[in-house]
């Protein structure tokens, strides 16, 4: 994933996270990832389990909400895999 290109039309979103899951991003993400790994999260969460995203109310009524159960989701998941979350 990594950097986005140039040309790409991207948004920034503002998100707040607890201090403990940007450590736990950061952990798992390594230096400087934490971006890639959050666009990472949250493309996955939205190609994943479609019906899943369906019943996210969240994505239409809070952003923000959604990508943090799309972290906190990756966080776990790395978590249990021997594969890096991204790779370089």
């Amino acid at each position: 994933m990594g950097r986005p290109k140039k040309d790409d039309k991207l948004q920034p979103v503002l998100v707040r996270f607890a201090t403990e899951t940007l450590e736990r991003i950061d952990a798992v993400a390594g230096s400087n990832r934490r971006a890639a790994f959050i666009r990472e999260a949250v493309e996955t969460a939205l190609t994943g389990d479609s019906s899943a995203t369906e019943k996210q109310g969240a994505l239409c009524v809070c952003r923000a909400a959604f990508m943090r159960q799309a972290i906190a989701a990756a966080l776990s998941a790395a978590a249990t895999s021997k594969k890096p979350a991204l790779e370089k």
